[in-house]
């Protein structure tokens, strides 16, 4: 009876267990896809840092996002930004859109081209940011990104606390911290 049983159990069909598939994580030739991370150094006016760091993550060999922190006419500055990439070569030609804030900073007295003196402080920052530009990522990591465009001031921040500048005077702080054109360069690493 044991015997019968026994050859009754190994006769029976195998239990179908799904096979489990590996498949490979498929990774593009293009650069952005194997090199999905950037560190660079910015120098620019109304860019994302000002001059300062940008840290960037290539999502997709087209789109990218890129948060960037460093010093400006406005202070201590912090900017993200996201731009579709139009190419997959090591050229690509992009358009952004972007966040930016400047801290601010406190008061500071100046004479101006009228010989009034004026005290004035600058205040919080923030920008929207539309930009147009190249990047250029080797295969070995090399990045170089120049961008132009402009940064729209979202509110006033230049304030006026003692005496009574002309428009002269004020010119120049406007131009340093208002709205106004975007031009910026990096230079980094692709990891």
């Amino acid at each position: 009876m044991t015997l019968l049983l026994a050859l009754l159990i190994a006769n029976l069909p195998q239990p179908q267990l799904p096979e489990a598939q590996v498949t490979p994580i498929a990774t593009g030739s293009d650069p952005r896809s194997q090199r999905p991370w950037v560190i660079s150094f910015e120098l620019g006016w109304n860019g994302l840092a000002g001059v300062g760091a940008v840290v960037a993550r290539h999502l997709d060999p087209h789109f990218t996002i890129e948060a960037g922190i460093g010093i400006s006419a406005e202070a201590a500055k912090l900017g993200a930004r996201a731009r579709w990439n139009f190419s997959l070569r090591e050229w690509t030609p992009f358009l952004g859109a972007g966040f930016l804030y400047g801290t601010g900073f406190g008061d500071f007295s100046q004479t101006g081209d009228s010989g009034r003196p004026f005290t004035y402080s600058i205040g919080p920052s923030p920008y929207l940011q539309f930009v147009a530009g190249f990047e250029y990522q080797g295969l070995g990591g090399f990045n170089f990104l120049a961008a132009a465009g402009y940064a729209r001031l979202l509110q006033r921040n230049l304030r006026i606390l003692n005496g009574s500048p002309t428009e002269d005077d004020l010119a120049p702080l406007r131009i340093a911290t208002g709205s106004g054109p975007v031009l910026s360069v990096a230079f980094g690493y692709a990891f």
